[in-house]
């Protein structure tokens, strides 16, 4: 290899590595998630089937205005948005990336509406593998050294609450199938994307 091919080479890795080193430390991007668009098209969601069923209360999942807690049969589903068109056309319950319409068999307990964030709430996590968490509506999964796993994922496994004092947010993940037990610590993961709950 002659002496202006080696540093070639040199130059492209290094490059390479600095573009790794940037994309690993980006900062972790903060978004508001919509299922609408303002003319009420159903936008960023794979929709999966049509139910029926009711609401009783504003979402845990979610706290802000248009989202909602809903029952079909013995069945919770939270969150579910409401249309900028309003109730009469049908609900989207929301669950990582798919979509279900309800329709309505009751009217909205308005009463119950949530009211704007008051303070941030990270609700769907994007971790730096592409899977995709969002956070328990009920019982949480537990405490794992020390630490609550709040979040369920796509995959099947568990993640704390974000830890934000860095630029770049991370998580510590528990691998669905794998014994809490059998680890000294729990997998550290970084975040590349979080949807907050203003509305």
């Amino acid at each position: 290899m002659s002496r202006r091919t080696a540093a070639t080479v040199v130059a492209t890795l290094a490059v390479l590595v600095v573009g790794s080193a940037q994309a690993t430390t980006a900062p972790t991007k903060i978004v508001h998630f919509r299922v609408f668009t303002p003319s009420g098209a159903v936008v960023g969601v794979r929709m999966t089937r049509t139910l029926r069923g009711s609401c009783f209360s504003g979402s845990i999942g979610l706290p802000r205005p248009d989202a909602w807690r809903c029952m079909v049969g013995n069945e919770i589903l939270d969150p579910c948005l409401e249309s900028p068109k309003g109730p009469t056309v049908g609900l989207i319950c929301v669950f990582n990336n798919q979509g279900i319409r309800l329709r309505l068999t009751k009217a909205l307990p308005m009463k119950y509406r949530n009211r704007p964030e008051k303070t941030f709430f990270p609700w769907q996590l994007v971790l730096s593998t592409g899977d995709v968490c969002q956070r328990f509506t009920g019982t949480a999964a537990g405490v794992v050294q020390g630490q609550g796993l709040t979040y369920g994922c796509k995959s099947g496994g568990t993640t704390t609450d974000p830890n934000r004092s860095k630029p770049t947010w991370t998580v510590r993940y528990l691998k669905k199938g794998i014994s809490p037990f059998k680890l000294k610590k729990l997998t550290q993961l970084k975040l590349v994307r979080v949807a907050r709950a203003i509305g």
